[in-house]
């Protein structure tokens, strides 16, 4: 799979004015992906480890189109810069109603068109995943901002900012959960100690 560099990547934020603080939790997901990613790996595991970095940094460039900058909430309090809100309205308008998944799947799909679809199956709770992709997915589901948290916090939060999609959340919570499950059968600690572990690994 062609993969896009960490360098060009990271220029992907600037590029299109991402706001700071879905690139904070863009690098969390990232971090978490990859420290996961290789305890998967030695516990026999097949994983590409390349995959799952690019993956998990890239998986919410396009968030903010999806989102509504101007306003201010109790959820979010990030106020975008001008030219955060302007790069916003020309997304918006060129993409309008599209998923940030499928915004990623059509800029990426000439020059990465794997990595495209891989970029649109990571953040579609439903769809069948490899195995990078749901390291990414699961890491994801579990991220509040830029905090890793239990499933049960961040179904909790989805459910009190997103009250319409209930069934959509129910849905999705039971299959994450029962991956969860899977994917730490083959280590030697719980989801409860993966924060723990990721804090002493990077000391």
């Amino acid at each position: 799979m062609k993969l896009p560099t960490q360098q060009q990547c990271l220029e992907y934020f600037d590029t299109y004015h991402v706001p700071k603080n879905i690139k904070a939790h863009c690098l969390a997901v990232q971090k978490y992906s990859l420290f996961f990613a290789k305890q998967l790996q030695k516990a026999g595991m097949k994983v590409d480890l390349d995959i799952v970095d690019r993956l998990a940094l890239l998986h919410d460039l396009f968030k903010a189109v999806t989102l509504d900058l101007t306003k201010v909430d109790s959820f979010h309090q990030y106020k975008a810069s001008p030219e955060e809100l302007a790069t916003w309205r020309e997304l918006r308008k060129k993409y309008s109603g599209m998923h940030e998944s499928e915004i990623a799947y059509e800029i990426f799909k000439g020059e990465f068109p794997e990595f495209a679809q891989a970029l649109k199956n990571t953040s579609h709770p439903l769809r069948e995943k490899t195995t990078e992709e749901l390291i990414v997915h699961y890491i994801d589901w579990r991220m509040l901002k830029d905090d890793l948290v239990s499933l049960d916090e961040r179904f909790v939060y989805l459910l009190e900012k997103y009250p319409r999609f209930h069934k959509h959340y129910t849905e999705s919570a039971k299959l994450i959960k029962a991956r969860e499950k899977e994917m730490f059968s083959k280590l030697p600690f719980s989801p409860e100690e993966l924060k723990e572990k990721e804090k002493d690994h990077g000391q």
